[in-house]
């Protein structure tokens, strides 16, 4: 697959290499999320035994617990967070009796942090830019998409290279704009979760 890749990069037809590449991942996103699954496991048994460890100080086995209190969050809900922030969170959901979820926590967490041993959303003007563009460009690159669609259609003698080239090039602006605008979810979501926490 490799030399398939390099042969397509040296003759120029890049768009063919991208797509053996996406394709190949997606064949093969099982075992990657296997593999980093196994990695997450054998952190979980290390810290189990080193808890085991009678050389360890008392205090260094109260963060070692709470290390495997982490590990454990982050493989039920894969969010990643240190221990203040995550007990807030934990606190913070059942304040809200499940109006806010902690996928959407999850999706927001960039946005979320401890001010004053309480959890706050914090948006910058960075993340409110980059709202208005993602809105602005996605949307445009998913018309432009559409647009390129009739390309196919309004060529005087088609062939079936031509017509698949243009229908890639018209699904990667589609897919790249819906993506752009699905970046702007967790700023949505953070607003959401700043009203509610106000709430309280």
């Amino acid at each position: 697959m490799i030399d398939k890749v390099l042969s397509y990069l040296e003759g120029g037809q890049y768009w063919l290499a991208s797509v053996v590449i996406v394709f190949a991942v997606i064949v093969n996103i099982e075992k990657i999320l296997s593999i980093v699954d196994t990695q997450s496991k054998k952190r979980l048994t290390l810290l189990k035994d080193a808890i085991s460890d009678g050389s360890i100080t008392e205090n260094l086995k109260s963060h070692l617990k709470d290390e495997i209190q982490g590990e454990y969050f982050y493989q039920t809900h894969k969010i990643h967070m240190d221990k203040f922030k995550r007990d807030l969170l934990i606190e913070t959901h059942n304040k809200l009796k499940g109006e806010i979820t902690l996928k959407q926590f999850k999706k927001a967490n960039n946005q979320l942090i401890v001010k004053d041993e309480k959890l706050h959303v914090e948006i910058t003007n960075l993340d409110k830019l980059s709202l208005y563009y993602n809105v602005f460009f996605g949307i445009l690159m998913a018309i432009f998409g559409f647009v390129i669609l009739s390309v196919p259609v309004s060529l005087v003698e088609p062939d079936i290279y031509n017509i698949i080239k243009w229908l890639a090039l018209s699904l990667f602006f589609i897919c790249f704009g819906f993506f752009m605008v699905y970046q702007t979810f967790p700023i949505i979501i953070a607003k959401r979760i700043r009203n509610a926490l106000n709430s309280i």
